[in-house]
């Protein structure tokens, strides 16, 4: 285990140190990032630098997050992730909450057919981006979906990954609540700030 880390950071240190540029998302990573990208529940977030997009949506706009001066909230999600499907309504209250002063992204390797369908089945309210799943699985998502992200100018302010998958469990609405809970408060305390 200690070769295989230390291989790791060896290799990160020489390839996702340098500035890469695939799929239009430039992205940077240093050694905290590289290192706990791999070991995602070990590592908190916040303060680290989100990478810069760049990408049209599928509706042929284009979002630049270097262009934002808002607050933007990214949500990787895939149509197969129970948890993605579960959180969507309290994702969608938190777009309808704030969308005056908030960006809502969500970014998936799902062709733009596919994201079509799936807001048909289960409606989603967010901006969406088509973005390879290479692309994808060399920012953070390495422990699977959902993940999702508050970021203020290129910086993660708060973040949370995985969800509840049985609708049935007693910790489903805990967990739904908890989530919405700290984006909500999250986004609120930024925006009083921002506003002083």
């Amino acid at each position: 285990m200690l070769k295989k880390i230390a291989f790791f950071i060896l290799i990160s240190s020489n390839i996702f140190s340098q500035e890469v540029e695939n799929d239009s998302i430039k992205y940077k990573f240093d050694y905290d990032t590289a290192y706990y990208a791999n070991n995602f529940s070990k590592r908190d977030f916040i303060g680290l630098k989100f990478p810069h997009v760049n990408k049209i949506d599928i509706n042929g706009e284009l979002f630049e997050s270097n262009n934002s001066k808002r607050l933007v909230l990214y949500n990787f999600w895939q149509k197969h992730c129970a948890p993605c499907i579960t959180e969507t309504d309290m994702l969608n209250q938190l777009e309808s909450k704030f969308s005056n002063d908030v960006d809502f992204i969500g970014i998936t390797y799902e062709t733009k057919e596919d994201i079509i369908k799936f807001n048909k089945k289960h409606p989603f309210d967010f901006r969406h981006l088509s973005i390879s799943e290479n692309v994808i699985t060399n920012l953070f998502i390495y422990n699977g979906y959902p993940a999702t992200f508050l970021v203020f100018d290129g910086e993660i302010i708060a973040f949370s990954s995985g969800g509840p998958v049985d609708s049935n469990s007693k910790y489903y609405y805990v967990s739904l609540y908890n989530t919405y809970s700290k984006f909500r408060t999250a986004i609120e305390n930024k925006l009083k700030e921002i506003k002083k």
